[in-house]
């Protein structure tokens, strides 16, 4: 028995001169990106982190940078907290925002980190279209559950064709997991990246840290993927092995698939 496979890959790498790095290492978040929003909200610590200095009573702050990287596009960020958020107390980052206050009417995408009526602690994206917000991915739950010390690091990529794959480590550190992908292209343009912190809780006004972010383009993967093995589970079932991972809508194509001998394509597959 033999297995064909017809692979088709498509690259778009965008044309743009710019990205976004920032460690906050020049003790400095006014320059070289500048932050801008409540910035007498936020301060950067002996740790070098960016963190919130806000108001003593209820309140929302944020800080925006410009960015315009979208298509072929990985975010990645610490983000630490020093509470068990919740959907009163919790973060936004916004990876897409065509506007610079982050509080305001807008259209992009962001992720949430606090309870938000479904899978508690869990890693949640949503799209946000002037104030109408609708939820367009769920990640693992218990992410983020400790009451005073809180730490994640977070990958997101996007390609042209709006789809989205979360990466994530809930310790902190490098050992990033994958936690699923979405496809939305509503929004393709974006001019602002930020952090938005909302607290109810008086006592959480310095509890929001956040480091180490690169906003960058993913350089176009030139080396197609090939079989590395080929297993034959019973009389309907092929496992197909491939060298590197491959995108779930292309893998899960029938019609890349052919067997000879008259038997053609199959009648599904699955990653």
């Amino acid at each position: 028995m033999k297995l064909f496979l017809t692979l088709f890959s498509f690259f778009l790498l965008s044309v743009s001169t710019a990205q976004v790095v920032d460690n906050f290492s020049d003790d400095d978040f006014t320059n070289n990106p500048s932050w801008v929003g409540d910035d007498t909200s936020f301060l950067i610590n002996g740790n070098f982190e960016l963190q919130s200095n806000g108001p003593g009573a209820s309140s929302t702050l944020y800080l925006a940078t410009p960015n315009n990287l979208i298509d072929s596009t990985e975010w990645n960020f610490l983000v630490k907290l020093g509470f068990n958020p919740s959907s009163t107390n919790y973060v936004r980052v916004y990876l897409v925002s065509d506007q610079q206050n982050l509080k305001g009417n807008l259209n992009g995408y962001f992720i949430q980190l606090g309870e938000a009526g479904t899978a508690p602690d869990s890693i949640d994206i949503f799209k946000q279209t002037g104030t109408t917000l609708e939820k367009v991915f769920t990640g693992t739950s218990g992410c983020m559950t400790s009451s005073s010390s809180n730490s994640v690091r977070l990958k997101i990529t996007r390609n042209v064709l709006g789809e989205w794959n979360i990466f994530s480590d809930c310790s902190g550190g490098n050992n990033l997991s994958f936690e699923g992908q979405f496809f939305d292209n509503t929004y393709a343009v974006t001019n602002y990246f930020g952090f938005h912190c909302r607290y109810s809780t008086a006592s959480r006004f310095d509890l929001y840290f956040f480091d180490d972010i690169v906003i960058r383009n993913i350089l176009p993967d030139t080396v197609k993927p090939t079989v590395s093995n080929v297993a034959v589970v019973s009389v309907t079932e092929i496992d197909v092995l491939f060298s590197e991972a491959v995108a779930a809508n292309s893998a899960q194509n029938i019609s890349n698939y052919s067997i000879n001998n008259g038997i053609g394509n199959p009648l599904s597959a699955t990653v």
